[in-house]
């Protein structure tokens, strides 16, 4: 790149300067892309199902031997007499309270007619409240 000269008055003897920009450099091309497929997203919700079961025992119960309680025997939050437990296999759990008192899961097993309390050697007094709590889920995926 050339810097055009100046002009000059005749008669000066004054040095003259020129004054050029500097080069600019030259931006090297990228290199075009392959373009990528957006990736999706996934959006898990889980989506539990809580059911809850009640009685009332109806005489004492001593647990030297055991103890079967039929699912006829419960009522649901509403109310309602129920036939069966609510099954969720491998997706869920069971609680089991005795008097507000949360069991170990390996005092008793749960199918869907049944619930049978193991021999623990005690006494479950007569009213007191059992409670059998079902806990399911479920998920949703939704893409995006």
């Amino acid at each position: 790149m050339k810097c055009a000269p100046m002009k000059r008055k005749k008669g000066c003897n004054a040095k003259v300067v020129i004054v050029c920009p500097p080069k600019r450099k030259k931006r090297a091309k990228k290199k075009a892309r392959p373009r990528q497929k957006r990736k999706r997203k996934l959006h898990v919700t889980i989506i539990p199902s809580i059911q809850r079961y009640f009685t009332l025992a109806e005489a004492d119960i001593a647990l030297t031997t055991g103890k079967t309680l039929y699912a006829s025997q419960f009522v649901n939050d509403a109310g309602e007499a129920i036939s069966r437990f609510a099954e969720h296999g491998r997706s869920g759990y069971y609680n089991l309270y005795i008097n507000s008192t949360l069991q170990s899961s390996q005092l008793y097993t749960i199918d869907a007619n049944t619930l049978v309390i193991f021999p623990t050697g005690q006494i479950i007094k007569e009213n007191t409240p059992i409670i059998l709590e079902s806990v399911a889920f479920a998920a949703e995926i939704n893409r995006s």
